[in-house]
């Protein structure tokens, strides 16, 4: 595996123990890795480090970028990209320790704050896409709460903090957005042939939000467990692991665990719900166009509300009780 950073200061924890930043010559890169460090990178001076291991992934030469502050959102570029049909190299880990000009769900703005997780994984794919897509949406989801979950573990009572997904691809703590994840496909007929996954988690600080029905608090992990506020480098390898572990095993079509696991961490069944329009913009002057308590949710992740007719595939959900 190889790594890319603009600031091998800020990054050497992120190296395996023993490894170096190495200034990278001209014959370090091939055209496909400087069109990756063009595109997702800063576009100067690079430095690499080659690792032999690649440590827990299932990719057998994944890419790491490192990348002291984003001039744009990754998530954009790397789909802004793969649209226009340029090839990144397969398996690219982008982690941004600060950042501007980040997207959300719905391409709403978002602080990407020093000590929070800010990736961008980009796979080549060839995957059916029949059936693919609500796979492809757990995937990230369920890849946050595990790794959230697991930097919470021997820091806080098993329980009362608990870490759930709301759906569709929020992560919360103890009811406050700690984490949201975001899932792009390039399709070419009935083949996906690129996937770029986001995942935001908030590790070291919880960004300032104005309060919504759908998102009336933000936390972090550090508010949970303070001792976690300075290990994103521990907690980029393990989402980083968990999203190319369950990638592979989809695309290898090996049996999915994805909708148990997504399950296990949403509540969602039971509840009271209320679900507005996805395009909103001002949710005071808008009406939810479907409300009622969840009976069910479907392996494609869509919601089963009693007294409503149809399943609600998407939309923005907000408790009854917010």
């Amino acid at each position: 595996m190889k790594f890319l950073s603009d600031y091998p200061q800020k990054t050497q924890e992120f190296l395996p123990p023993g490894s170096r930043w190495q200034p990278a010559g001209l014959t370090d890169f091939n055209k496909t890795d400087h069109l990756l460090w063009q595109a997702l990178g800063r576009g100067g001076q690079v430095q690499v480090c080659d690792v032999a291991d690649p440590a827990g992934f299932v990719s057998t030469d994944p890419r790491i970028v490192l990348i002291s502050h984003a001039p744009e959102s990754q998530f954009m570029a790397a789909t802004r990209i793969l649209r226009q049909g340029i090839s990144l190299p397969d398996s690219v880990f982008c982690l941004a320790l600060e950042g501007k000009g980040f997207r959300g769900q719905r391409n709403r703005t978002w602080e990407a704050l020093a000590g929070n997780l800010h990736l961008t994984v980009v796979y080549q794919a060839d995957i059916p896409a029949r059936n693919a897509g609500a796979e492809l949406t757990m995937l990230p989801a369920v890849a946050a709460a595990e790794t959230t979950r697991t930097a919470l573990e021997g820091q806080v009572p098993e329980g009362q903090v608990p870490v759930t997904i709301k759906w569709i691809n929020d992560i919360l703590i103890d009811g406050q957005k700690a984490a949201g994840v975001l899932t792009s496909t390039q399709i070419r007929g009935d083949r996906i042939t690129g996937v770029v996954f986001g995942v935001g988690i908030n590790v070291a600080q919880a960004p300032c939000i104005d309060p919504t029905p759908f998102a009336p608090s933000a936390t972090a992990i550090s508010r949970h467990a303070p001792s976690r506020a300075h290990q994103l480098p521990d907690i980029f390898r393990d989402i980083a692991v968990r999203i190319d572990r369950y990638y592979r095993n989809l695309q290898t079509g090996g049996p999915s665990t994805l909708f148990g696991r997504y399950r296990k961490y949403t509540d969602i069944v039971g509840h009271r719900v209320c679900i507005w329009p996805e395009n909103i913009s001002d949710w005071k002057k808008s009406e939810p166009f479907a409300s009622g308590t969840v009976t069910e949710l479907k392996p494609d992740l869509s919601l089963i509300l009693d007294h409503h007719p149809e399943p609600i595939t998407k939309g923005r959900l907000a408790y009854e009780s917010a």
